[in-house]
């Protein structure tokens, strides 16, 4: 028996991840049984992937109260996640549970969540997502500064008899061991980021009269993505003589409001929700996806699903270098371009304008072709059994 739990994520969040976590746990122990426990409208997602297999999988779908779902409600969370966390170890000690596995865990819980491993001598994995991106967050908000400490403590205060955390990629475990060197570097399971690669009916356009760029996801000061608008201004002539068109496709967080200018097409500037026909559309007519994480910030040490789209879209990347696109950009081949400042970006996209990249552009499709059979999780599951085993000898 295996037990899986989302003590965090509701409804849409992190169900492609999570199918996927549960399609390489299906794979890794083919003669276990399951036991999920979600929220009732995650539960209802996953069941929907069509590659997770029913027969193994048993449900243990709960509702979150209303009050329980406000951000500010941190007490709350961290009780209802206490008592989850207490239930499946219960479970497991009764069902002699293999493995319990925590897609996510809220900072504060994951100290209880180690606690309990060595209080049961029970297994767990804990996978790590965005809480580790806060290590790097430019921000000395009270609640940051405490989120911070927690993750910290957590890190270096593991019982690694009973605790592995699993990370999504090997330049993030690089940079955490970077960022907190106390921290045992034989203790992870390193794999890459499980995503969805089937059912891609996206089209490159055949004639590209206006070479389109496109920003894909919300737009937030965390992304750095004032930078699109930035990069317009640069290339408004461009933009003007209808040579280039920049989109924005998905909302702008409220703090990106100052920054937004005639020159990027915004799909959806009042935030509402963009139809998936619409989304499509609008993938389908880029030419390349455009990305400005910052070097030294959140998402050196946290996984971009938007990064993953490029490739299930194949859409060639342009993007401000960072350790995560460089690792990716080291494991793929030519996926795109890797850029120093906006600066070099724009100079790059000139010359994308005037046709000296199209031998390139070919190439770097059949790349992104490739890589999503090397990324596929079936390939992913026989990493994470291998390292699995070498942590159970």
């Amino acid at each position: 028996m295996i037990i899986v739990v989302e003590p965090q994520m509701q409804g849409e969040k992190h169900v492609i991840v999570n199918a996927g976590i549960l399609e390489i746990l299906q794979i890794t122990f083919t003669d276990d049984i399951m036991h999920l426990y979600a929220d009732e409208l995650h539960s209802k997602r996953l069941l929907e992937k069509p590659y997770l297999s029913k027969q193994n999988l048993v449900l243990n779908s709960y509702k979150y109260k209303p009050k329980e779902d406000k951000k500010t409600n941190l007490a709350l969370k961290f009780f209802r996640q206490a008592r989850l966390s207490c239930k499946m170890f219960r479970q497991a000690k009764k069902h002699e549970a293999k493995l319990i596995v925590f897609t996510s865990c809220f900072p504060f819980i994951a100290l209880f969540v180690n606690f309990l491993a060595s209080l049961y001598k029970q297994k767990i994995i804990i996978c790590h997502h965005g809480d580790l991106g806060v290590l790097l967050l430019d921000k000395n908000k009270l609640v940051t500064k405490i989120f911070r400490y927690f993750i910290k403590k957590m890190m270096v205060n593991r019982n690694l008899k009973f605790n592995i955390s699993l990370i999504y990629g090997k330049s993030i475990k690089d940079k955490l061991l970077a960022t907190i060197p106390s921290i045992s570097g034989n203790s992870f399971i390193v794999i890459d980021h499980p995503y969805e690669y089937s059912g891609n009916n996206l089209f490159n356009k055949a004639k590209r009269e206006i070479l389109t760029l496109s920003n894909i996801g919300t737009a937030t000061l965390i992304k750095n993505s004032e930078s699109l608008f930035k990069l317009a201004q640069i290339l408004r002539a461009h933009i003007s003589n209808n040579e280039l068109k920049l989109t924005q496709i998905g909302s702008v967080a409220t703090e990106l409001q100052p920054f937004i200018n005639e020159f990027v097409d915004v799909l959806k500037r009042d935030g509402s929700f963009i139809p998936n026909a619409v989304f499509e559309e609008s993938l389908a007519k880029s030419d390349y996806f455009i990305y400005f994480f910052k070097t030294g910030g959140y998402y050196e040490l946290c996984p971009s699903g938007t990064f993953f789209d490029a490739i299930k879209y194949l859409k060639p990347i342009i993007a401000i270098k960072n350790s995560y696109l460089e690792y990716y950009f080291d494991k793929l081949g030519n996926i795109g371009y890797l850029c120093e400042s906006i600066d070099d970006m724009a100079e790059l996209i000139r010359s994308i304008i005037v046709g000296e990249k199209k031998q390139e552009y070919f190439e770097q499709l059949e790349n992104l072709k490739k890589a999503q059979n090397q990324l596929s999780n079936e390939n992913i599951s026989k990493d994470f059994k291998r390292q699995l085993l070498c942590k159970q000898s």
